[in-house]
This record gives C-alpha cells, sequence and structure tokens, in this order.
C-alpha cells in the first residue's frame, strides 16, 4: 500500500531534503491510537522507502534494515511537518543502500529517525 499522497504529501523537495506533511485525518491515527495519534515506525520506513523511489526514479523493495532508531514520537497533531533528509546512497548492482533523518521540518534539532535500509529495484 502507498503511503504518498494518502498518509502523507511531498511539500518540497531541496536536493535529497523532503518536507513532508501528515495526514492527520488519515484512518491509521484513527487506530493508532484513538485520542492520542502516533505514527506507527512502520509507516515512518515505508515513507522514506517512497521517497527513495521518487529520488532515484525507480520503484524500491525494502530488503532489509540495517540500522533503525526511534528517538522521538511523532504525532500528527503536533509534528504534522516532517524534514526527511537523505544520505549515504549507493546502487549496486540494483541493490540500494541509503540511510535517512526524520527530523522537524523547522527544527533540525528536533530527530524522530535515524534509518539504514537496504532496497531492492526489483522484487526479490
Amino acid at each position: 500500500m502507498k503511503l504518498i499522497g494518502d498518509f502523507f504529501n511531498v511539500q518540497s523537495v531541496d536536493g535529497s531534503r523532503y518536507t513532508v506533511l501528515l495526514n492527520a485525518d488519515h484512518a491509521i491515527f484513527k487506530a493508532h491510537f484513538p485520542g492520542h495519534p502516533i505514527t506507527p515506525g512502520v509507516c515512518l520506513v515505508q515513507m522514506v522507502q517512497e521517497l527513495l523511489s521518487q529520488h532515484l526514479g525507480s520503484t524500491l523493495y525494502l530488503r532489509g534494515i540495517k540500522n533503525v532508531k526511534f528517538t522521538s514520537v511523532v504525532s500528527p497533531v503536533d509534528n504534522r511537518c516532517l524534514a526527511v533528509s537523505l544520505s549515504g546512497i549507493s546502487d549496486e548492482d540494483g541493490t540500494v543502500r541509503a540511510q535517512a533523518l526524520l527530523t522537524g521540518a523547522d527544527d533540525d534539532s528536533c530527530v524522530f529517525a535515524k534509518m539504514s535500509l537496504i532496497l531492492e529495484k526489483e522484487p526479490f
């Protein structure tokens, strides 16, 4: 299930830094958790996967997570606008490795997550 355009929208792109806006009315937030919505970690990983796909112009499939740290809760009420900075992108024989840093859009010192992902250009 794609999240881009429904769960979140890209507001701007500056090189490899994406500013995204979460859809606070999305059904995921009604279930996770009612009255106190937080963004599931799996949705943050999927968001990065989709942004990497857009950045590289190729559909990418998550093969593995080398490392992920969720350092703060992402609330669609308090933190609707996020910055996703992509770095360390390498592409060898269809295997893409990349890092992502998720921060507040207006405050890079507010870190929500750091991750290193391994993705494939072809489904495995």
